[in-house]
């Protein structure tokens, strides 16, 4: 299991969240930047010893398993959710998240998700990965467009702010102007460097009226010397009252103002593999969020990989990070998904078994793949802070990406439904992105009354070398006799 603190932070200081360095080792020498240790506390919840990751949720949850099997076999430190996954009604319809009573006057936003009270629960506007916005609904200076399950549409940043104030998570991250899909010009990453300051402003003034908010300031994905205004806003205007900060781009946390580099850093870079993590890491990233963890569940993938790797070898062949488990080689292999790990689905189940819960299309395969998963990441992360207290980090980093392969292998089967908030088409003759679950019966009927005519010509009519003789033979030129 991953190192979390499982007693509450009774003695922290009277700031809400404490962020404390135990360790660092530069990428290179002379370098300004690095992987580091450090511990996230925040006041009433488990402290994270970093680098660690945030567990990434779809409507609040982690997919495919229930909040009390999370909690008893998975290790996680903390929740990232989407607000747009809950504005579904248009108004004056509230949702029904804004009007659940909160359990002993706590957030309404854990109330409604029904997490554990230790995890970080962090509110952010959008899902992650979020989908592509089309051009005809994009950020204004007063909104942010967003992907709900009814389409696409316009949230306004005071309601974002509003929706803070009410919901109560642990961490809020204050809203920024990003472009998703397509490339930024100068011009246009001005206005985003405009609006997130202007955003930023407005978020911070609701904590200044008294609600008890920790907020997250977004680094832009652009060039530092494009949003240097912004940055200059974040020192010397609101370095006093943000937590952490939070990037689309890992090189952002690169040659960062000095009096920002003490933040604890979020990253929502959506790296293709734990090779891509750790490089990230060695920039100084401290929190991730890792979509590739619910991408492989989905793909039937069992994670399979170890830092720092078990075994140094020269081998020229590189080892796959997980398994498919959609291949038939694994019919009978009674081994668990990965050697040595003590995760339920290991523990109690085995390789062939997942298999043929997967061709069966039983639920319980996702469920068992998204437990031992996670179980792996913190795992991971666990190996990657031991190394970096031993000194060792780049060593094992050099280590790790001759011994595995980058990217996870490709899934040959079909996982869940994709559901119109994970994607949105991008033409109008774009086929189908699930397979038809059904077919019409009187088509399927049509092509058996004929495959049954083709059946009976065949049969009917005999071949052209046959002679005549012969059917005599067989008796079939006789008359019957009584």
């Amino acid at each position: 299991m991953a190192e979390v603190d499982v007693e509450k932070l009774s003695l922290l200081p009277e700031e809400m969240l404490s962020f404390t360095l135990s360790s660092i080792q530069r990428s290179a020498k002379g370098s300004h930047h690095g992987a580091r240790i450090r511990q996230l506390a925040l006041k009433g919840r488990s402290a994270i010893k970093t680098p660690h990751y945030i567990a990434n949720t779809s409507r609040g949850v982690v997919p495919h398993v229930s909040q009390d099997n999370l909690a008893r076999y998975c290790n996680v430190a903390g929740f990232y959710v989407g607000l747009e996954d809950f504005i579904e009604k248009q108004p004056p319809k509230t949702p029904p998240i804004f009007s659940i009573e909160p359990q002993n006057g706590g957030s309404r936003l854990r109330t409604f998700t029904g997490h554990d009270p230790d995890p970080l629960l962090i509110l952010g506007p959008r899902r992650f990965p979020p989908v592509d916005i089309p051009l005809t609904s994009t950020n204004s200076n007063k909104s942010l467009a967003i992907c709900t399950s009814v389409g696409f549409r316009s949230m306004a940043v005071e309601f974002y702010v509003d929706a803070a104030r009410i919901l109560r998570p642990d961490i809020v991250l204050g809203p920024g102007d990003f472009v998703v899909g397509t490339k930024v010009s100068v011009k246009r990453a001005d206005k985003m460097g405009d609006r997130t300051t202007f955003w930023i402003r407005e978020i911070l003034a609701e904590k200044e009226r008294g609600e008890d908010m920790t907020v997250f300031a977004p680094i832009l994905p652009v060039p530092l010397e494009q949003q240097k205004w912004y940055l200059d806003a974040l020192v010397d205007e609101f370095r006093d009252r943000i937590e952490g900060l939070y990037v689309m781009d890992a090189h952002s946390v690169v040659d960062l103002p000095e009096p920002l580099k003490g933040l604890p850093r979020l990253a929502f870079t959506n790296p293709e593999g734990p090779g891509e993590v750790l490089r990230q890491t060695s920039l100084g990233v401290d929190l991730f969020v890792l979509p590739f963890i619910g991408k492989a569940t989905d793909g039937g993938i069992a994670l399979d990989f170890m830092f720092p790797p078990p075994v140094k070898t020269e081998d020229i062949t590189r080892k796959a990070v997980g398994i498919n488990v959609w291949d038939n080689e694994l019919a009978t292999d009674i081994s668990p998904l990965q050697a040595g790990c003590e995760c339920y689905a290991c523990t109690k189940h085995h390789r062939a078994y997942l298999h043929h819960l997967l061709s069966a299309k039983e639920m319980l395969a996702w469920v068992l793949l998204q437990i031992h998963n996670h179980h792996v990441l913190d795992q991971f992360f666990a190996g990657v802070r031991a190394s970096i207290e031993k000194g060792s980090f780049e060593e094992d980093k050099a280590v790790f990406e001759r011994f595995y392969e980058s990217e996870l292998p490709v899934s040959k089967g079909l996982g869940p439904r994709i559901r119109g908030y994970q994607t949105k088409s991008m033409s109008s003759g774009e086929s189908k992105k699930n397979p038809k679950a059904y077919n019409n019966l009187d088509h399927m009927a049509k092509n058996l009354e004929n495959n049954m005519a083709d059946s009976l010509q065949e049969c009917a009519a005999p071949d052209a070398g046959f002679e005549a003789g012969e059917f005599e033979e067989h008796g079939m030129g006789e008359a019957e006799k009584f």
